[in-house]
């Protein structure tokens, strides 16, 4: 199994990010893989200390994942790339990972449960 790993500067603007995702699911698909590995918020980066990440985040069923979903299987991928996400009812935004497959599904998302201490926080 030929595994791509794209590594890229997620911005804050998630329609660019998304396009970066895309060239390089792209070029992944091109050079034979069957799996790619973007970086943690992929979807949009972290920003500064204090950011409120709220506004960007979305539900796995969300414009996002939708649009992982419709690459991996429009180039016969596994795509594996982070996101903040919103779950409704619940307050709190997730780091999460999704992971969709070839034929367009959402086969798994892991949440970040213990985070490392950096930054200054703990």
């Amino acid at each position: 199994m030929k595994v791509a790993v794209a590594q890229f500067s997620a911005g804050k603007d998630k329609t660019a990010n998304l396009r970066s995702i895309a060239g390089l699911a792209a070029q992944a698909a091109d050079a034979g893989a069957q799996v790619v590995v973007f970086p943690e918020a992929a979807m949009r980066d972290f920003g500064e200390r204090g950011d409120d990440l709220a506004s960007d985040a979305e539900p796995t069923d969300g414009p996002f994942v939708t649009d992982l979903r419709r690459l991996a299987a429009h180039h016969g991928l596994t795509i594996v790339a982070g996101m903040f996400e919103a779950i409704p009812g619940d307050n709190r935004i997730y780091n999460t990972l999704v992971v969709t497959d070839q034929t367009g599904g959402l086969t798994a998302t892991y949440r970040k449960r213990h985070l490392y201490d950096a930054f200054g926080d703990k």
